[in-house]
């Protein structure tokens, strides 16, 4: 029972870190469970003379209060939509008993419509009809051809937008070094997170993006393509690289440097709080089978220190700020209701 609570409670925030995103969130998967339990007693021989028998309940009453308690959490936490919650005794004869009305076969079906419903409406609203898209999705194993499709659309069109020239917009080839793909560019990192607090410097309501992949110029691509046989393609006079040879070279797989990007993220040099919001935007997705990576930055409502040290933009680098320079960095941040 304890491994199947860690594997239910690990899927949950698996999905939670990879949606964690506003802008993710709308198209996270529904996610539920139905889970059924079966009590029923059995013989077991007990040794000595009389051959005797004893009945052991295989569901104790302590099991039962701890599943029960278990699953209602599950859902009242948000970690899972919806929850399905069956105990049968076995016996054919004998309806099988449901002990909580909220987690109920009926309402798991109702709420599941629900959320099909809702996300069609959705998809309506955007000009696809309720017809139309059943018939996308009964031509496409799941939304998430859907999505793959709306992102490569969207990563068009931004790498081919003004954004591209905006102190809130930085592209970086990779994580390891363009002549070793063995090896994670710590400094290369050091230098994201850097930019990533400058960012968040701008102002109040500011909001950047960093992509990892993708390489600026002509050299950089061509440079990776002769340590690490990767041929690049061109959009909107960039080059995706991908990340996905340096992954392979690290033995890693995707999810396992993932977690430990988040990890490193979160142990950053980057105010704490500031660090959190960094590494729940983090974000793996695919162009064309090439593997990027996304950081959107927010500005916090106070300005962020990188190793304790104030920085800001300037043109496509970042300066430290000190002495009263600060003061004129923290009244961005003034609000009227401050």
């Amino acid at each position: 029972m304890r491994n199947h609570m860690q594997e239910l409670s690990a899927i949950a925030a698996d999905v939670r870190m990879r949606y964690g995103h506003p802008d993710l969130y709308r198209i996270r998967p529904h996610l539920g469970f139905i889970f059924i339990e079966e009590e029923r007693q059995e013989r077991i021989a007990l040794s000595g003379r009389d051959r005797r028998h004893a009945r052991v309940e295989l569901r104790s009453s302590a099991l039962s209060r701890v599943s029960d308690r278990f699953y209602e959490r599950l859902v009242e936490t948000r970690l899972y939509d919806n929850a399905c919650y069956i105990v049968s005794n076995g016996d054919p004869k004998s309806a099988p008993s449901q002990p909580h009305q909220s987690m109920e076969l009926g309402s798991f079906i109702e709420r599941l419509a629900e959320d099909v419903l809702v996300l069609a409406a959705r998809h309506e609203r955007n000009g696809i009809t309720f017809d139309a898209y059943f018939k996308l999705l009964s031509k496409k194993d799941d939304i998430s051809h859907l999505r793959a499709q709306g992102e490569e659309a969207a990563f068009e069109e931004m790498l081919s937008s003004k954004l591209t020239e905006d102190a809130l917009f930085e592209l970086k080839q990779g994580f390891c070094t363009v002549n070793d793909p063995t090896k994670f560019d710590d400094r290369n990192f050091d230098k994201i997170l850097k930019i990533a607090s400058a960012m968040a410097n701008t102002g109040t309501g500011a909001e950047g993006v960093i992509l990892i992949g993708v390489a600026d110029d002509a050299q950089d691509a061509a440079a990776i393509r002769r340590f690490s046989s990767v041929n690049s393609i061109e959009v909107g006079g960039f080059y995706i690289t991908g990340t996905r040879h340096e992954i392979d070279r690290l033995g890693r797989s995707i999810d396992e440097h993932f977690r430990w990007l988040v990890s490193k993220i979160r142990s950053a040099k980057l105010t704490p709080r500031f660090a959190e919001e960094v590494a729940s935007s983090l974000t793996p997705f695919t162009y064309k089978g090439y593997l990027l990576w996304r950081i959107d930055i927010r500005a916090m409502n106070a300005p962020v220190t990188y190793d304790g040290k104030f920085y800001v933009r300037s043109g496509p680098g970042v300066r430290e700020v000190s002495g009263d320079a600060i003061v004129d960095l923290v009244r961005k941040f003034d609000t009227p209701e401050a």
